[in-house]
């Protein structure tokens, strides 16, 4: 449709791959753990945490086409955990588990201070959507001026995805 996110963008599945990854590092607690999906589109990723036994998913997207397609993709895949909300990541007041932003990184950069507070003291921040030519940019601006431990970082195509904890 007309929002973004068929699944095959190399950030997309960056973002895949450490939803799964998570999930398989930990299997016992993800079932208790809230996701946030930041820009979630058309909510593929947040279907793929629900289908990895993630517990409540909330999908955030300032798009109202998009958010009208992320609930008729839910919907479609069957999904009980995943609430898509009107609200946008400055109105969200909750903290997850597990914070999504598959987002271009000059946004993540705008949006660091939300990203990092909706995200528990031992929660995980996956950011995608960096270009690796602004990689050392990005770094600089947001990993390194938060003081964040990076548990991984990978790259696909032009692309950087980071996996990052508070210290």
């Amino acid at each position: 449709g007309m929002a973004f996110g068929t699944g095959t963008h190399a950030t997309t599945k960056m973002a895949s791959y450490f939803i799964h990854k998570l999930s398989v590092e930990h299997p016992e607690a993800i079932g208790q753990w809230s996701v946030i999906d930041v820009g979630t589109g058309t909510a593929i990723l947040a279907v793929l945490a629900e289908k990895l036994g993630f517990g409540l998913i909330t999908g955030v997207e300032i798009d109202p086409e998009a958010r009208r397609k992320a609930r008729e993709n839910c919907e479609m895949n069957e999904t009980h955990q995943v609430l898509i909300t009107d609200a946008q990541i400055d109105e969200i007041k909750e903290q997850f588990d597990v914070v999504v932003a598959n987002i271009i990184d000059g946004v993540l950069i705008r949006l660091q201070k939300d990203l990092l507070r909706v995200m528990k003291p031992s929660g995980h921040l996956f950011l995608t959507g960096i270009l690796q030519e602004r990689d050392n940019l990005f770094f600089d601006k947001f990993i390194e001026a938060n003081q964040l431990k990076v548990i991984k970082r990978i790259q696909k195509d032009e692309w950087v995805g980071y996996w990052v904890q508070k210290h």
